[in-house]
């Protein structure tokens, strides 16, 4: 293979397995709370999650200042959030009806972004 193939075609295998992976979780996240509990299938997806980062970034942890914690705090809560409004309205609807909904922040964001920074 010559890296003109590469070039073209590696991008696009990437952003394919990245929707893919993505896709997939909405049907997996339906049947895990089905199985356990909202919140602790979350609990425990934001633990593994913590241990893979602190294992991968562990140098970056150690320093890491007060505001770093401070402001990974508040945009862990925020991002807690919205995974729990996500994952408990997977509970009363489809996971096709839970991927569409997410997936509109593609549309959305660039108008938010415009509607509060004018550019």
């Amino acid at each position: 293979m010559n890296r003109l193939f590469f070039q073209k075609h590696v991008p696009k295998l990437a952003l394919l397995s990245v929707s893919f992976i993505w896709g997939i979780t909405f049907p997996l996240g339906k049947y895990v709370i089905t199985q356990m509990p909202v919140f602790a299938y979350l609990g425990l997806r934001f633990f593994m999650a913590w241990l893979l980062l602190g294992f991968l970034r562990h140098s970056h942890l150690k320093r890491a200042q007060r505001r770093d914690w401070v402001l990974s705090v508040w945009i862990g809560v925020a991002l807690f959030g919205a995974f729990a409004f996500q994952t408990i309205g997977l509970v009363y609807t489809t996971a096709a009806k839970t991927s569409f909904a997410t997936g509109l922040y593609v549309v959305f964001v660039p108008f938010l972004y415009f509607a509060f920074f004018r550019t």
